[in-house]
């Protein structure tokens, strides 16, 4: 009888498997997310209107620099480089990739994928062990992660 266990159990993994969607509602939540971002009127309150003025100003400092020391990346579609903003003592580093996607799908893919079924599946099993996530509004989020540094 107990040979038997594991082959009688293996139908239920066999069941969850085939019953298993979580690609398909992650990705149902980013298309219609996506859909929000291009389509709905959005209002900023002053914190995000200073955020985004603040990433655009450090993204014209990036591009700015001419001395930008390039990395080597560990994925061979994406690109690194690092430098020093305006003399400051900390490391700025650029990455870069083409993807075959609109601004707004990548926002969503982002916005979505920090808790997304398929994450928060995979918690503990390489160095993220934990997500939490705060929906603010429409477009934006509080995202805080524990990781291992082992």
């Amino acid at each position: 009888v107990k040979p038997k266990i594991p082959e009688s159990l293996a139908i239920i993994t066999q069941l969850i498997n085939s019953f298993k969607r979580d690609e398909d509602v992650d990705s149902a939540k980013r298309t219609a997310l996506a859909d929000i971002i291009e389509n709905t009127s959005q209002e900023y309150n002053a914190d995000e209107v200073n955020a985004l003025s603040e990433g655009m100003e450090l993204c014209k400092k990036c591009e700015a620099i001419e001395n930008f020391e390039e990395v080597m990346s560990p994925d061979d579609m994406v690109t690194m480089k690092v430098g020093h903003i305006d003399g400051d003592s900390l490391v700025t580093a650029v990455a870069g990739v083409v993807v075959d996607s609109s601004t707004e799908e990548c926002a969503a893919w982002v916005l979505i994928n920090v808790d997304s079924r398929e994450t928060m599946a995979s918690l503990g099993k390489d160095d993220l062990l934990e997500v939490s996530t705060e929906n603010i509004n429409q477009h934006s989020k509080y995202y805080t992660s524990t990781r291992s540094v082992d």
